[in-house]
């Protein structure tokens, strides 16, 4: 992966010039959500989803003290397809869930590179994530 193995203790850096205060304002566009029911992302946004989906688990630590939660990560891509930044923007309140969430989108990068008809220099994208733990091990995209 570039940039080395993620520390796990991401979700909080802003980066590059014109960085919002969550770091992910750029250029004045909010983050697109990854359940956008808009066709021109539909495509493009399954892809990123199934990426995310292969590298994503629940934690066999929330698994052991019965931890659930939901919240929001927000990350914007560069053109190219790579990770530019990746944060939480509302925690689940089980920072293993908030971990584990940042670092499958770490681990599915690099993405196809964004399409011309839904960013000339990249996109900023928001998912909303599950852990529902009872009797069945359940995670996913709302």
């Amino acid at each position: 992966m570039p940039g080395g193995e993620p520390s796990g203790s991401g979700g909080t850096r802003t980066e590059g010039s014109g960085a919002g205060e969550s770091g992910l304002e750029r250029e004045g566009q909010a983050p697109i959500p990854l359940n956008t029911p808009d066709p021109r992302y539909a495509e493009y946004f399954l892809e990123i989803k199934k990426r995310i989906e292969a590298h994503w688990v629940y934690p066999q630590e929330a698994v052991r003290r019965h931890q659930s939660g939901q919240g929001v990560v927000e990350f914007v891509l560069r053109k190219d397809g790579t990770l530019r930044l990746v944060e939480i923007a509302r925690s689940s309140g089980v920072a293993v869930l908030d971990r584990y969430v940042l670092n499958a989108i770490r681990f599915a990068a690099p993405f196809p590179p964004v399409p011309d008809q839904i960013g000339a220099d990249g996109i900023p994208i928001s998912l909303n994530f599950t852990y529902i733990l009872g009797g069945v091990r359940v995670f996913g995209f709302r």
